[in-house]
C-alpha cells in the first residue's frame, strides 16, 4: 500500500497518512517469535522540486503521478519469491517507509535479504520517470533498520531507520545505509556541537587568534585572523572541529560575520599603535557567507562604521566559492574591489582554477596551498607545481603568499623560486591579539632564519 499525500496537504490529509504510521507500529508490536522484520526509509532527492514544477497539474493528479515509481516497487515486492510483504507509507514529501516481514531469523541473513531488496528499489528508482511530458530524475537514498526481537518501539525502529537514512545522504546519496548504534552516538554528538555552537554565538566564546605574514625582508605586514572557540566544557576547540558542522547549518553566516566585525573593530585599535598601525588582517571568507545576497553591504556596512581603511583588510576566498557561481562571484568581487578591500585567493591550485576567469577576477594576490609546500622539499612535481604558481602570479601582476612554511629548507627553497611572502609555523603561531601586539613591539622586524 502506498499513501500519497499532496505537497500542501489538509490537516485531514496529514491526520490520515498519521493514522497509517500508526498502524504501521501496532504490526511492529505485533511480531512473535524470532521473526526478523526490517524498516526501511527511503528518501527520494528532488521529488518535491517535481511536484512544484507542474504547477497547472491538479494537486492529487501531481501526487498520484509522481508515486508510481513506488506502486511499481510495492507490486515487484509483493511478488518477490521469498513473501515478503511490503507495506509503504509516505512519512513526509520525499521519505516513504517500506516494512519487510517474514525475513530470516538469523540476522546475518536477514540483513544480508533486506540489503539486496532495498538495492533493488534504488535501482529501479533510479529510473527517469516520464510525465506530463517531461522526464524527472530523482536520486533515492536508503536507511534500513532491523527489529532485532529486543523491547525496541516502532518509533525508535522509524527513528534508526532515518538515522540511517541521514547518513546515507550525507555520505553522497544515491546508497543504502544500515543503522549502527555508533550512528546514533554520532548524531548525538553532532546535536550536541551545534546546540554548543549556538550558546558560544550567544556567550561570546569565539575569538580571533593572528599568524603572521612576512615578506622577504622579514617584515611583518599583515596577520591571519583564524577563529577560534573556547568553550567552557571542551576547552579550546580548533577549527576543524567545528567549521564544518557551521557551514552545514548556516551557523557559519553569522559567525562568519562576527568574524569581520571583530578584524575590523582590530584594525581600528590597531591603528594607534605605532607597530601595528600598517598592518593588514586577512580573513577567510565561507562559501554561505560569501553568497549571501547582502555580503557586500555588510563589507561596507562594516569599514564605513568603524572608519577603517577598506585596504587593510583583506578577504580570502577558496576556488570553490570562486567558481560555484561565477557569475554572483565576478559582480560581487568587483563591488568589494570599488570599496577598496583587498582579495586573496585562499589554497590555490587545490580546485579546478580555469585560468580564463582569472584573468576576470579582481584578486590582488593567490595563496599557495600549504600541501604543495608540504611536499615540495620531498617530490620534484611539487617543487614545479610552486615555481609555476609564483611564476604566474608574477606574470598576471599579482603578489603571491606561500602558506604552511614550516622549515628553513621550505623557506629556502620558496625564496629561490621568487616567492615574496610566508606564512606558517616557522614564523610564528596562531596568537590571541595581545600577545600577537608584544610580539611586534619587541622588534621593528621579524627575523628570519636563514
Amino acid at each position: 500500500m502506498i499513501i500519497s499525500m499532496r505537497p500542501h496537504a489538509t490537516r485531514e490529509e496529514i491526520d490520515y497518512v498519521c493514522e497509517r504510521i500508526r498502524e504501521f507500529g501496532h504490526k511492529v508490536h505485533s511480531i512473535e517469535g524470532e521473526e526478523r522484520v526490517v524498516i526501511g526509509v527511503i528518501g527520494v532527492g528532488d521529488v518535491t522540486a517535481c511536484l512544484e514544477s507542474l504547477e497547472a497539474t491538479p494537486g492529487v493528479e501531481r501526487a498520484m503521478r509522481i508515486s508510481a515509481p513506488y506502486k511499481f516497487v510495492s507490486k515487484e515486492f509483493k511478488q518477490d519469491r521469498s513473501r515478503i510483504r511490503v507495506n509503504g507509507s509516505e512519512i513526509g514529501g520525499d521519505e516513504f517507509v517500506v516494512m519487510l516481514k517474514h525475513l530470516n531469523h538469523e540476522v546475518t541473513h536477514a540483513a544480508a535479504h533486506a540489503k539486496r531488496v532495498a538495492e533493488k528499489i534504488r535501482t529501479t528508482l533510479n529510473d527517469p520517470v516520464l510525465f506530463a511530458g517531461h522526464q524527472y530524475q530523482t536520486t533515492p537514498s536508503i536507511g534500513v533498520s532491523l527489529f532485532h526481537g529486543t523491547d525496541q518501539t516502532a518509533d525508535e525502529l522509524l527513528k534508526h531507520a532515518d538515522v540511517a537514512l541521514y547518513c546515507a545522504k550525507n555520505a553522497g546519496r544515491n546508497r543504502v545505509c544500515f543503522f549502527d548504534p555508533s550512528m546514533q552516538e554520532a548524531l548525538d554528538s553532532r546535536a550536541e556541537l551545534e546546540a554548543d555552537l549556538w550558546e558560544a554565538l550567544r556567550e561570546g566564546q569565539f575569538s580571533l587568534f593572528y599568524q603572521l605574514q612576512v615578506g622577504c625582508n622579514d617584515h611583518v605586514h599583515c596577520a591571519e585572523g583564524l577563529l577560534r572557540w573556547s568553550c567552557p566544557k571542551r576547552g579550546l576547540v580548533g577549527p576543524n572541529d567545528f567549521i564544518p558542522l557551521a557551514e552545514e547549518t548556516g551557523l557559519i553566516v553569522p559567525i562568519g560575520y562576527w568574524v569581520l566585525e571583530t578584524a575590523c573593530k582590530q584594525l581600528k585599535a590597531w591603528e594607534a599603535g605605532a607597530v601595528t598601525r600598517h598592518i593588514q588582517i586577512s580573513v577567510n571568507i565561507s562559501s554561505r557567507q560569501f553568497h549571501q545576497p547582502d555580503f557586500v553591504e555588510q563589507v561596507r556596512s562594516l569599514v564605513e562604521s568603524t572608519g577603517i581603511a577598506p585596504a587593510r583588510l583583506k578577504l580570502e576566498l577558496t576556488e570553490s566559492i570562486v567558481f560555484k557561481d561565477i557569475e554572483d562571484t565576478v559582480e560581487k568581487m568587483r563591488a568589494l574591489k570599488a570599496i577598496g578591500v583587498g582579495l586573496s585567493m585562499d589554497d590555490f591550485g587545490t580546485g579546478f582554477s580555469s585560468l580564463s576567469y582569472l584573468v576576470q577576477l579582481p584578486f590582488e594576490q593567490l595563496k599557495i596551498d600549504q600541501s604543495f609546500v608540504h611536499n615540495m622539499t620531498a617530490t620534484p612535481a611539487n617543487s614545479i607545481v610552486v615555481e609555476t604558481i609564483i611564476n604566474l602570479a608574477r606574470n598576471l601582476g599579482l603578489d603571491v603568499i606561500a602558506e604552511g612554511v614550516e622549515t628553513e629548507e621550505q623557506h629556502a627553497l620558496l625564496t629561490r623560486h621568487g616567492c615574496p611572502s610566508f606564512q606558517g609555523f616557522l614564523f610564528g603561531h596562531p596568537v590571541p591579539a595581545a600577545e600577537f601586539e608584544k610580539m611586534l613591539s619587541v622588534r621593528d622586524e621579524i627575523t628570519v632564519p636563514k
